[in-house]
């Protein structure tokens, strides 16, 4: 039989309309069930109402860990009265893998001026091979113009049949 360790698990689950001091009972009920409990996440204004937790469970096993933060989550959210509909995520992972992924480098960003310069393109050629199908949809549009994930655009940029010079222009009708 495995060791005992601690393993971090996330809970997302879509519920009913919630009142703010029922939030604090459910807090309070997952820490009077010895739960290290995270902030709560409550979803975008117009979405569902959500209600998500990240604790941290001791077990033997992730399956016994995302089983226990379930149970404790269903728990709290009876004593407080908050009805949930449907669980939308549970995630679990050591803690230790939870350190390693906090010091990972984030995702790195580029908007048109950065693709223009890995591709070697004007950023004029960037925004007509956005139209193109196969590119990438941007992860957000700002003020300043569209943003992707470089990792989004690494399988367009090994794909994309790169060809040399300028288009020829149609010949003139005579």
């Amino acid at each position: 039989m495995r060791g005992r360790r601690w393993y971090s698990v996330g809970v997302d689950a879509q519920v009913y309309p919630y009142e703010r001091e029922q939030l604090e009972r459910f807090m309070d009920a997952l820490n009077s069930l010895d739960f290290i409990a995270g902030p709560v996440a409550s979803g975008r204004v117009n979405d569902p109402p959500r209600l998500g937790i990240q604790v941290s469970v001791e077990a033997s096993d992730p399956t016994k860990a995302i089983t226990r933060a379930l149970d404790a989550f269903e728990k709290a959210a009876a004593e407080a009265g908050i009805v949930t509909e449907e669980i939308l995520r549970a995630e679990v992972m050591t803690e230790d893998y939870l350190d390693w992924s906090l010091n990972e480098p984030p995702e790195q960003l580029v908007g048109v001026a950065e693709i223009a310069g890995i591709l070697g393109v004007s950023k004029q050629r960037v925004s007509e091979l956005w139209s193109d199908p196969r590119f990438p949809r941007p992860v957000a549009e700002l003020a300043a113009g569209p943003v992707w994930r470089l990792s989004m655009l690494k399988r367009f940029i090994d794909e994309w049949p790169r060809r040399p010079g300028r288009p020829r222009k149609a010949e003139a009708r005579g």
